[in-house]
């Protein structure tokens, strides 16, 4: 007996039946003209092949080249931001290096002195009459009067 779902009633009484196989590499067709007639078809179809993968690798190449211009411009962004950086260590390192016994110099909590002794990681600083406090190098923010004199320079 044939199963309703898979049947197809012909006007002439016969019925035609197909079935795939689960892998879709195999059909199976049923020409039932008569109970005693029946002829079975057996058609092979290909499985997936390796030209459907093909087509699928240049999607993904074009959705890389799309991507493109934004890993460029984060590139350049991260080379302009670190250049501007190691300019600045460069400069700050420098002047650092050019304050001598004498100069007045701003710490970077704000406080005002005059360099009285230097020693390998820390200034000695007069804030005030009698009064001597040690930072360390790293803390010295700017040399005002030095600034001044490289501002008046460059214009």
């Amino acid at each position: 007996m044939i199963h309703p779902v898979f049947a197809q009633a012909a006007p002439s009484g016969s019925a035609n039946v197909s079935a795939a196989a689960p892998s879709g590499s195999a059909s199976v067709s049923v020409n039932a003209t008569a109970p005693a007639a029946a002829t079975t078809q057996y058609t092979e179809q290909p499985a997936a092949s390796s030209a459907s993968q093909e087509q699928q690798q240049p999607g993904m190449k074009d959705g890389l080249m799309g991507m493109a211009p934004f890993i460029i411009i984060v590139v350049v962004m991260f080379y302009l931001m670190y250049r501007g950086q190691k300019k600045e260590q460069k400069r700050r390192q420098e002047m650092i290096d050019g304050v001598k016994k004498g100069d007045t110099v701003l710490t970077i909590g704000g406080i005002y002195g005059e360099i009285v002794e230097i020693h390998d990681d820390r200034f000695i600083l007069k804030v005030a009459d009698g009064v001597k406090i040690a930072v360390a190098k790293t803390a010295i923010s700017t040399t005002p009067g030095k600034n001044e004199g490289e501002k008046a320079e460059k214009k």
